[in-house]
């Protein structure tokens, strides 16, 4: 899971690449360079300043992060703008990131740019292979930078990008990263207009770009370079246009279908969002944050009314032993869960956030022999997760801990009552409670029509966020969903009095809120009852099950059960979240018929979709490290901008896995 860190010595002041054999900038002159071949080649500014909506997007690509100068230099040059200006997406991929010490070091050579290196220094990830988002500005200004090799990038992800810079080493050195490949991916993923740029002027690079639709200009060089080359777009130069796709498609849908959104910007409007559990606030603070008016509706008076309703969610994953694609998503997730929830914090006045570390207990020896498994297979950087003995866990959570065990230290707990009075404080978020949504229409206009028992709704975008009534939205799609009644209880016991962290094993047990010694333990997991009742008697299962796990504690000992809350998580049959675009179930099953013969016949066929309609539920009792990535990947759908979780994630996630599942068994037919 983590990639090799560039090697590099100081020669002369400057960063060298023991690896390729340069340096990353010039010590001096370097910001003028990568102002005049990026930022002015591409005409930055002006392509910023091209603003009628206030989520109106730039879209900028880049080959090799390297140093972070190029986006550092994007961050000032937006910073610099007067409003209207357009929201900054800048995605980067780089095979060998930099250490932050070699980070810092680079900062230094530029003091001018001292703010916006000390913001991305701040946030700079460690070197764990996959896309990492990082946000400024209130997340008008974004980085997502994917830790990977260029041709694994290219294999996992879309990016239709605006602009385009082709930095990274020289052809002559660096060959492997200007293969092809990459000029193919680039006029398959290039929108009308699509500009870019590169400090070389190799004939190699000319051809390849005319090849993919570019039409190719050289401009005199920086410094002593005699010449560069920039290009744009032209979709008439390629009658053929190159398509790049994964294996079977069926996950998306048409890459006309997403280009032609982003050409006709009919995206940055409303958007209704059904449910107010955690998947629905995440989803509306999401959307909200990229400009967009969002309606969150949901039948209860307030928010937080179903699973999500009792005051504290744990932020609790459980790694395979092994690194496969179940493994791969949850740290995805569960990465950029922690990161998401911390900005929001620091974006508030009010505290929700208690990042006070987890503590994962080896309570049994099956689960010993897990934590060593995962640990030697993924090996994870210690700010993510560390083996503990029990000492050490024990002086972390200020509890007796008599076993071994993982220790998560930016892990933690979230208030959900806060948490929902930070999200309703925006501006453009409004909620309408008490109001149940019975019906959904699409308008011939595209927009969407939701039907309510007093008033009918009208949105461009839906997204339904409401569990288990997903089905009574959506009843052809024959989602496999099923609801589990779970208690949590809160107990005030002397033993446990000093607890700072959250411990689990077979439950879990977490610090009360802020001027409470009440601590939240749970929770029960009943399949057969689906009474979402509060029951006395499932507080002693709690009490009891915490005994179980949490060796050495006296379950009769000095403590007190005070309240509990009761509900119904709604999972599906994988037991993995539902996130995506919803299909078109006739023209699917259509388009995908051949899957019924061969399992393997459809390699490029894309899915159908029903245009603007979304589905983020089933999260079980993952919502607090899913709810960022699901709302971040369906927001990025709405606005046609690069989608940060891979082609075989958002498989994973699809709406669409289970009805490609039986039509490939046979149990559908067209």
């Amino acid at each position: 899971m983590l990639l090799p860190t560039a090697e590099i010595e100081w020669t002369d002041g400057a960063p060298f690449s023991k690896t390729f054999g340069d340096v990353y900038f010039q010590t001096e002159g370097g910001l003028a360079e990568s102002n005049y071949v990026f930022l002015e080649a591409n005409k930055l500014k002006e392509k910023l300043q091209d603003s009628r909506r206030v989520s109106d997007t730039l879209v900028v690509a880049e080959t090799g992060f390297g140093s972070g100068l190029n986006f550092v230099a994007c961050y000032a040059l937006w910073s610099s703008l007067p409003e209207p200006k357009k929201c900054l997406e800048f995605i980067s991929i780089e095979g060998f990131p930099l250490t932050k010490l070699d980070l810092q070091k680079s900062a230094k050579y530029f003091p001018e740019l001292a703010i916006e290196y000390g913001k991305l220094i701040d946030q700079y990830p460690e070197p764990i292979q996959g896309a990492h988002l990082l946000e400024f500005e209130q997340g008008r200004v974004q980085l997502r930078l994917i830790l990977d090799s260029l041709d694994s990038a290219l294999a996992a992800y879309d990016i239709p990008a605006n602009v385009w810079f082709l930095d990274g080493f020289s052809p002559k050195i660096n060959e492997t990263m200007w293969s092809n490949r990459l000029f193919e991916y680039l006029g398959a993923q290039a929108l009308p207009g699509t500009s870019l740029s590169t400090f070389s002027s190799a004939s190699a690079i000319r051809k390849n770009l005319t090849a993919a639709g570019f039409v190719v200009s050289k401009r005199a060089g920086y410094g002593p370079k005699r010449e560069m080359i920039t290009a744009t777009f032209d979709p008439n130069k390629t009658p053929n246009k190159p398509i790049t796709t994964p294996a079977q498609p069926w996950h998306q849908a048409s890459p006309s279908t997403h280009t032609q959104a982003a050409i006709n910007d009919l995206n940055n409007h409303s958007a209704i969002v059904i449910g107010a559990g955690i998947a629905g606030l995440v989803q509306a603070l999401t959307l909200s944050r990229h400009g967009f008016d969002v309606k969150l509706i949901d039948r209860a008076t307030q928010p937080l009314a179903g699973a999500s309703s009792q005051p504290q969610l744990i932020m609790y994953a459980k790694y395979p032993r092994q690194v496969n694609a179940e493994g791969k998503l949850l740290f995805h997730a569960h990465n950029m869960a922690q990161g998401y929830y911390e900005r929001m914090q620091q974006s508030s006045e009010g505290r929700f956030w208690h990042p006070v570390g987890l503590a994962q207990l080896a309570w049994s020896g099956d689960e010993q022999q897990r934590q060593d498994e995962f640990i030697r297979h993924y090996a994870p950087p210690s700010s993510f997760v560390q083996q503990l003995p029990s000492d050490e866990l024990s002086f972390k959570s200020r509890i007796a801990i008599n076993s071994t065990g993982l220790f998560f230290p930016q892990s933690g707990w979230l208030d959900t009552k806060a948490f929902a009075e930070y999200v309703l404080q925006r501006a453009n978020v409004q909620f309408i409670g008490s109001t149940k949504a019975i019906g959904l229409e699409q308008a011939q206009d595209k927009s969407w029509l939701v039907e309510t028992p007093d008033q009918t709704l009208n949105s461009e975008y839906v997204v339904l966020c409401n569990a288990f009534g997903v089905k009574d939205l959506i009843p052809d799609l024959e989602l496999p969903l099923k609801q589990l009644r779970g208690q949590t209880s809160q107990l005030l016991s002397t033993e446990l009095a000093n607890l700072s962290c959250v411990v689990c094993g077979e439950g879990y047990l977490s610090p009360g809120a802020e001027n409470s010694d009440e601590l939240h333990i749970g929770a029960t997991y009943d399949l057969k009852n689906l009474d979402s009742t509060y029951r006395i008697a499932d507080n002693a299962k709690n009490v009891e099950q915490l005994g179980k796990w949490l060796k050495g504690w006296d379950p009769n000992g000095h403590n007190t059960i005070t309240s509990g809350t009761a509900g119904l998580r709604t999972t599906s049959a994988d037991y993995t979240p539902i996130a995506g675009p919803v299909p078109n179930r006739p023209k699917m099953v259509d388009q995908l018929s051949e899957l019924a013969h061969n399992a393997k016949a459809c390699q490029s066929t894309y899915g159908a979709y029903q245009e603007g309609l979304y589905i983020n539920v089933a999260y079980g009792s993952k919502g607090l490290t899913f709810a960022p990535t699901c709302a971040d990947m369906i927001a990025s759908h709405i606005k046609a901008t690069p989608i940060m979780s891979t082609y075989q994630m958002q498989k994973m996630l699809s709406p669409s896995r289970f009805l490609v599942r039986r039509l490939k068994k046979g149990l559908i037919k067209n």
